[in-house]
């Protein structure tokens, strides 16, 4: 038979069933596998497809920058557009108090942000936290207060975040309050042993005098509280003990009322009191300058010889 040239190896021959067609007027050889070219009016790759007209399905309502955006979002329908905003509406909800951040230069939009998150109209509007039922109820500094809820303000916060944050800090200032009072009690505690230590039996009686002293001095708890902060409490105990043993000394021989003026610097007035005594006119000073166990002897002795200074001089 002769070979006509039209065949299955032919580039004219029709592709057998379950073949694929050999690429038109493609060089003596070419597999049959090849592909064949895009049919006509199909875009290039990363464009959409065209619609039924040959166009793009937007060209009818996009425009160039649209079309540009649909291209780079990789929609080739309008079903893959919708399928996009209901994936946007599960991702943000329906909500209408949908925000943006501010410049940072913004006043006013800072102003309404944090209105949308719930700062208060006005620093005055800020709630106290309050102690639980049955506690004590928590006293507020007023001046405290008013540069925190200014403050709270101006920086937006919430009034939720504004409970918090009183809390955390009357938090802090309790827990401060509690280690001052502990260390002081450890302060104490370590002064009574050194004391004890110190003045043994006599311990007792010199507290008594230290007490007497405060009491003489118009002195508050607090007082002497903020005195032990500052010297320390053995210091501070001592420091009363030794007041309050003169003005014992001094009440029992007779001087623990204020003397008249110029009684110890007039040479005359002392002469007098000196006279009065030997007359037997103070007998609780007469006393405790002749006996030298007496609890006021120094105190006596020492003021009778101020007196015979100004009287009879350094002779």
């Amino acid at each position: 038979m002769t070979d006509t040239g039209v065949g299955q190896g032919s580039p004219g021959a029709p592709a057998a069933p379950g073949t694929v067609a050999p690429v038109p007027d493609a060089p003596p050889g070419t597999p049959a596998n090849v592909l064949q070219p895009a049919p006509q009016g199909t875009p290039p790759l990363g464009q959409p497809p065209l619609g039924p007209s040959g166009a793009a399905w937007h060209a009818g309502f996009a425009n160039e920058d649209q079309a540009a955006y649909i291209a780079n979002k990789g929609w080739d329908g309008p079903g893959k557009m919708f399928e996009s905003y209901v994936n946007l509406e599960k991702l943000i909800g329906q909500k209408t108090d949908a925000f943006s951040i501010p410049h940072a230069d913004d006043a006013a939009g800072w102003g309404s942000l944090y209105a949308k998150l719930g700062r208060p109209n006005t620093g005055e509007e800020y709630t106290l936290p309050q102690a639980a039922d049955g506690a004590d109820p928590i006293e507020y500094d007023n001046d405290v207060i008013s540069w925190f809820r200014n403050a709270a303000h101006d920086a937006g916060m919430t009034d939720a975040a504004f409970n918090k944050t009183i809390t955390s800090y009357n938090t802090m200032v309790q827990q401060r309050e509690d280690k001052e009072t502990a260390d002081m009690q450890l302060d104490m505690d370590k002064a009574t042993t050194t004391l004890r230590t110190t003045w043994g039996a006599d311990y007792d009686q010199k507290m008594v005098y230290g007490n007497q002293a405060a009491k003489k001095l118009g002195l508050e708890n607090n007082d002497v509280l903020g005195i032990q902060k500052a010297l320390g409490s053995q210091r501070a105990a001592e420091l009363m003990v030794a007041m309050g043993t003169l003005m014992a000394q001094d009440k029992a021989i007779g001087l623990d009322s204020q003397p008249p003026e110029g009684f110890t610097t007039s040479a005359a007035r002392a002469k007098q009191k000196m006279d009065e005594i030997k007359q037997g006119k103070e007998p609780k000073f007469l006393e405790a300058l002749q006996d030298v166990n007496h609890v006021g002897h120094k105190s006596a002795d020492a003021q009778w010889r101020k007196w015979l200074e100004l009287t009879h001089g350094n002779r």
